[in-house]
């Protein structure tokens, strides 16, 4: 009768909600920050903190798989029994993962290239580099396709994109409108090539997101 008792009080301990806590690691030990650790079964999940700690709370006990995964390292699951009465400590395996190339302009929010319904070409500050050209239009013009210049001078080329250039092309630096190259056919581009990380070319009526002298 005292064992049928027994068994009477500890089964509610088992029944009732448990909560999970946990750190989220690298291999070295290090904290993983804000990595999402979910029970998909249970279609409940957490985020850690920026020291990798977790609580999931108010789980059922009996054995559980959680799924851990972070940006930057592969996903990992992990089998669990509750009641735990230590902090449980995930590993994860960090992984490189080439992330698709972005563009910043010409639509209303960050979108790779290959998504983007408005014709842009790119051309990154390494290929301007091997080009050995210390003005960035002339190095533009031979790697984006239909980019063409004039040039009067040393470092002074104005962009031509269909046949169209001066006050018909905008030239942004950093946000800011560089429209010293409009005053004449001795200005430039008055922008310094070896500062420029990146040249970004928007044709067609995408451009006159831009203003309306960005006709080209």
């Amino acid at each position: 009768m005292k064992h049928f008792l027994l068994c009477l009080l500890f089964i509610p301990l088992l029944a009732r909600a448990q909560n999970l806590r946990g750190q989220v690691q690298d291999q070295a030990g290090r904290p993983v920050p804000f990595a999402s650790v979910a029970v998909p079964a249970l279609t409940q999940g957490t985020t850690a903190d920026e020291s990798g700690h977790f609580v999931l709370a108010g789980l059922p006990a009996g054995p559980q798989q959680l799924q851990i995964s972070a940006v930057g390292y592969a996903t990992a699951s992990q089998a669990v029994t509750l009641p735990l009465s230590k902090v449980l400590a995930i590993k994860l395996v960090a992984e490189g993962k080439a992330l698709a190339e972005v563009v910043v302009t010409g639509v209303g929010r960050a979108t790779e290239i290959r998504r983007s319904p408005v014709p842009i070409a790119a051309m990154t500050g390494r290929e301007i580099r091997l080009n050995a050209n210390a003005n960035a239009i002339d190095a533009a013009v031979r790697g984006i396709p239909g980019l063409s210049a004039v040039t009067t001078g040393p470092n002074i080329s104005k962009p031509f994109i269909r046949g169209l250039g001066y006050n018909r092309v905008l030239t942004m630096f950093n946000g800011l409108r560089q429209e010293g190259q409009q005053w004449g056919d001795e200005h430039g581009i008055e922008v310094d090539g070896y500062g420029v990380d990146r040249v970004e070319v928007v044709k067609g009526p995408a451009s006159l997101l831009y203003g309306s002298d960005a006709v080209a």
